[in-house]
């Protein structure tokens, strides 16, 4: 399969990465600025519409991406309903509900837009994920500025004028007949489980220490360098040798590296190095279905995260050393049952 050229994409994947942090950060600083304080002792209400739209959406939206392949109409509709939300924050309840749909919108076209653009090559999906957690730290720590909001749509606007001007170059992915794959409900299953699973653990794994604004960032630069180094130690090393280490890494310092930063943001940046891997292997599961294929796993994230809000403390640390070993498991099984190389070109 070939990409498209090399420049056009490696200028596509920046832009669409930026537009990734821009609406995450845009998303956050509405969210925890506005919309959490103007609901008050409803603000659960706001959180559950929020990610039911931002996330469990995905899916359904996904869908439309695969069929309607005009990804700078569905940026330029997700930029739309993003200034929307903005605008109405003074009316929460719309405002999330719009915010929600830009945010996933612009999630399952930006996801498709890279997988079919770089042939499903999974170091450009890791630095395309990657964004996003520091995009949130961002729109947290701004979240209190009036003008942030409307810089970020401005950033918005010129970063998606930007792709416009930027075509990209005829992709061949979709041109692909999709591999005839063994087991391939089997295998959808332990990577819908990896995702369920990574979710569930992030909100458990919690640290014993206080999260200050400077280990707030280490801690979002953590998660964005793993999501980034797992594509590309898969390209150099291959996929096997980066779950055994990764994982193995992550269930040693998430329980026992706890109480200790350095430890801790170790265990999660190995951890996260299995977020482009299980969207690699989705992406070639549902082959023409790209759009889809993130957006599911992205609305997997939501049951996951809520399951973890009734585990009892005490439970934490086993649960997540158990778990990341089974995360282990699906992700070797998934890769030796797809024939992943040693090494990839």
């Amino acid at each position: 399969m070939q990409r498209s050229s090399g420049k056009t994409h490696a200028a596509r994947l920046l832009l669409l990465s930026i537009l990734h942090l821009v609406t995450d950060a845009l998303s956050a600083a509405l969210v925890f600025g506005r919309l959490y304080p103007a609901y008050g002792n409803s603000a659960a209400l706001i959180f559950l519409l929020y990610n039911l739209t931002a996330f469990v959406l995905q899916a359904p939206l996904g869908l439309l991406a695969d069929v309607y392949k005009r990804p700078a109409v569905l940026i330029s509709a997700s930029g739309a309903l993003l200034l929307l939300a903005v605008l109405a924050s003074g009316a929460p309840i719309p405002s999330v509900i719009l915010l929600g749909l830009g945010n996933a919108l612009l999630h399952v076209t930006g996801g498709r837009c890279v997988a079919v653009e770089s042939a499903g090559d999974i170091g450009s999906l890791g630095i395309f994920v990657s964004t996003g957690a520091v995009g949130l730290f961002l729109g947290q720590q701004f979240a209190d500025r009036p003008w942030f909001s409307f810089l970020l749509l401005i950033l918005f606007a010129a970063v998606a004028l930007c792709l416009v001007l930027i075509p990209a170059a005829r992709p061949t992915i979709e041109n692909t007949p999709p591999q005839s794959i063994k087991k391939a409900p089997l295998l959808l299953l332990a990577v819908a489980a990896v995702v369920l699973i990574r979710a569930f653990v992030g909100k458990i794994a919690t640290p014993d220490f206080a999260l200050t604004a400077r280990l707030a960032l280490l801690l979002s630069l953590s998660t964005a360098l793993g999501k980034a180094l797992g594509g590309i130690l898969c390209k150099r090393l291959g996929h096997v040798a980066v779950i055994v280490a990764t994982m193995t890494l992550a269930m040693i310092l998430q329980v026992l590296g706890d109480g200790i930063p350095t430890l801790y943001f170790l265990g999660v940046l190995a951890f996260n190095c299995s977020m482009p891997i299980t969207l690699y292997y989705a992406n070639r599961l549902m082959r023409g279905h790209e759009g889809f294929a993130f957006g599911a796993l992205a609305a997997l994230l939501i049951p996951g995260y809520l399951l973890a809000l009734y585990v009892p403390p005490a439970a934490k640390a086993p649960l997540t050393a158990l778990l990341t070993f089974a995360s282990l498991f699906l992700l070797l099984f998934s890769s030796r049952a797809l024939k992943q190389p040693r090494k990839e070109p």
